[in-house]
């Protein structure tokens, strides 16, 4: 045995796990600090206030769009009686409100996964994001 070494200082651990676990990031542990951090969040060089509303509408209208297609699907099968056209000018309508949110909602998510990777010193993968 080597006198001084990693494993001699924690015998309980491999020397990979002694070298990964500063580095390991625990989901549970980043939900509890949000959780006790009241929720909060930081709203820094006063970017836009209503980002959430934004993101929730966005993932709301691809939801529509999606039972909307659905719907138009099943009067073309004859599943069901309706009228497709109607339905198709209303998912054109939806189509263009989300076109109109995406770049607004991918440059939110992207500002809230670096915010987060930042806060939990995972620097690694910032440069993967653009």
């Amino acid at each position: 045995m080597v006198h001084g070494s990693i494993a001699n200082a924690v015998p309980d651990l491999s020397y990979r796990e002694v070298i990964v676990k500063p580095y390991r990031f625990s989901i549970v542990d980043c939900e509890l600090a949000t959780l006790f951090d009241g929720g909060s969040q930081s709203n820094p060089g006063g970017e836009i206030a209503d980002e959430p509303s934004q993101v929730i509408r966005y993932f709301s209208l691809v939801e529509q769009m999606r039972a909307l297609k659905s719907e138009v699907k099943a009067i073309d099968n004859g599943d069901v009686s309706g009228d497709s056209t109607s339905l198709e000018a209303r998912l054109n309508m939806l189509e263009g409100q989300r076109a109109d949110l995406e770049d607004a909602v991918r440059r939110i998510m992207t500002k809230q996964i670096k915010t987060v990777l930042t806060k939990y010193n995972i620097s690694t993968f910032l440069t993967f994001i653009k």
